[in-house]
């Protein structure tokens, strides 16, 4: 289960670019490999499919012969009377046996056959589910890892802006002191950078928060000590799979094993209602008073037949009948819900990829006309107004590409979630 959280991290690497000057943080790969030693999630699916395989082996196990062993040894004390001279006394008898009984349920309609396939479905429904678990928790450490590396990145960018609001509050400064602008001026620039500097340190706390989340899901107590490196993917299209397979997703798959096992469950119940047929044979010696040893064989066959049906077992049948129609209800709401969180995961990865492609031409606009502006304000071309507008507008353009870069990152991994496929296998559908 856990090989295929090792190797999602392929599909990270595509989405992050590393970069060995970068101090040494966790990369996603570091994350995966711990989370998989220590997350309770993929512990908890392992003990249930575990326990699943052993529940099978037991209903296999009513295949087979009993074979009991019985070993008895007995005093039996009576008075007794002596014929010839009338007097009375104790007599002790000693009886020992031995003996091995061998009994084999032949027919009882069908249940044991019943429980074992039963069983099968259950165990095949804890497989899936296994797996399921194994790309949630893959999905929700690339979320968490992709988070964190975005509060990376939104810090150096409130931190580069905080020096940029600096640096167009002292030009301002400047101006006003000169007799060139007004005091109006100037505390919108002090408002700005007041601005900004709070907007660091919340992205600060943000960080601190997704930080701790990732930690929780690589099994840690807290995220002291926890760092992670890279950054996020930059423009480019993407290339989505035309075709989906619903019915090989794993919850699809643990929904229609869960429906196969709650239509043998109605079987189990069903054979209630049949006679039992069952064979024995036993086999032993037994010896009164240390007597020599006598042997002793027996073989016979038993029918048991119910003859009063009580109304407990056909509740149970009406009861078994019902959790059937509810799982194959079920199953089709999963692969209705399936298909429609491909779809719109799809969709949220084809508009997070146009959005981060116009963003690209505004940003670089807004670079070229806040550099021309800032020129122009220098040398008192444009208003205060007018350059604070076109700052603004960079600033706005520069948030919204770092949140778009996350969003498609965001928008593989839950895509990869949603085709049930793991995120080494979307790395080759979405290069």
């Amino acid at each position: 289960m856990l090989e295929a959280m090792r190797q999602s991290g392929k599909f990270i690497v595509s989405l992050f670019l590393f970069s060995p000057a970068v101090a040494a943080g966790m990369t996603f790969r570091d994350c995966i490999q711990e989370t998989s030693a220590n997350n309770p999630q993929l512990r908890a699916a392992a003990a249930t499919a575990d326990r699943a395989r052993a529940q099978e082996s037991t209903a296999a196990g009513n295949f087979l012969p009993s074979v009991s062993l019985s070993a008895s040894r007995t005093r039996d004390v009576a008075d007794v009377t002596s014929n010839l001279t009338g007097i009375s006394g104790k007599e002790t008898n000693w009886d020992s046996s031995l003996g091995v009984t061998v009994k084999e349920s032949l027919f009882n309609g069908l249940s044991d056959l019943s429980r074992l396939r039963q069983a099968a479905a259950s165990r095949g429904s804890a497989s899936f589910n296994q797996e399921k678990t194994n790309f949630e928790v893959a999905s929700a450490m690339g979320t968490a890892f992709i988070q964190s590396v975005y509060g990376n990145s939104s810090i150096k960018l409130q931190k580069d802006l905080l020096d940029r609001r600096q640096s167009n509050l002292r030009l301002v400064q400047l101006r006003f002191e000169g007799g060139r602008e007004n005091k109006g001026a100037m505390l919108r620039s002090q408002a700005a950078f007041a601005q900004t500097r709070y907007e660091l340190s919340q992205a600060e706390g943000a960080r601190r928060v997704k930080l701790l989340q990732l930690a929780g899901i690589m099994g840690r107590r807290d995220s002291a000590g926890l760092e992670v490196e890279g950054d996020l993917p930059s423009a480019g299209p993407v290339t989505m799979p035309d075709s989906f397979d619903v019915e090989s997703h794993p919850a699809v798959r643990a929904a229609a094993m869960q429906s196969v096992a709650a239509g043998h469950s109605v079987e189990v119940v069903r054979g209630r209602f049949f006679p039992e047929v069952s064979a024995s044979a036993f086999f032993g010696k037994s010896s009164n008073n240390g007597n020599s040893w006598k042997s002793d064989a027996r073989v016979g066959v038993s029918v048991s037949m119910p003859l009063d049906v009580n109304a407990s077992i056909r509740d149970e049948l009406r009861a078994a009948t019902a959790d059937k129609v509810q799982a194959e209800s079920q199953l089709a709401s999963v692969v209705s819900d399936i298909r429609n969180q491909v779809a719109s995961a799809r969709q949220d990865v084809q508009d997070a990829s146009d959005r981060i492609i116009a963003l690209t031409s505004a940003l670089a606009a807004s670079r070229v006309q806040a550099e021309i502006a800032r020129s122009q304000y220098s040398l008192g071309l444009v208003s205060f107004q007018d350059w604070d507008m076109v700052e603004n507008d960079l600033i706005s353009n520069e948030k919204s590409m770092l949140a778009g870069r996350r969003d498609l990152a965001l928008a593989k991994v839950a895509l990869a979630r949603a085709l049930g496929k793991g995120l080494t296998e979307l790395e080759v559908q979405i290069p």
